[in-house]
């Protein structure tokens, strides 16, 4: 397990010198797994920093968000990573025995044309909910 700190600051960033040795981006921590597997923990200013030097090619990007205070998730909609329409950063899918939820919110699946009869590798999310994408 690597792991790597982008934000370290609480409540306010601070974007000066005096804080080059520990920096003065807020909360945003880069996990990477032995098997490739990338989660960030929190997204505030340092996911900016961290969407700009990502080598990764991995198409799921995990953000989990540890709860809500400005300062651990100012920085999402600077993270480039979340733009890109290859990424699957799309929803959830949750199952409990024989149930099951896929939650997509926002996600347009269908954009100016109708979902009805488009092929199914057109449709945003539909890997997910036929379960054939990464629940983790």
């Amino acid at each position: 397990m690597q792991i790597r700190f982008w934000g370290v600051r609480g409540s306010i960033a601070v974007p000066n010198r005096r804080m080059l040795r520990y920096g003065g981006n807020t909360s945003c921590v880069e996990v990477t797994l032995a098997d490739g597997t990338e989660i960030i923990l929190d997204a505030g200013t340092g996911i900016r920093e961290l969407g700009e030097a990502r080598t990764s090619q991995a198409k799921i990007v995990r953000v989990l968000l540890t709860h809500l205070h400005l300062d651990h998730i100012q920085g999402l909609l600077f993270f480039s990573p979340l733009f890109d329409p290859t990424n699957e950063t799309l929803g959830y899918r949750i199952t409990e025995g024989d149930a099951t939820l896929c939650y997509l919110p926002d996600h347009e699946p269908a954009l100016g044309a109708r979902v009805a009869g488009a092929p199914p590798g057109w449709i945003s999310g539909i890997g997910l909910a036929a379960g054939r994408e990464a629940a983790s």
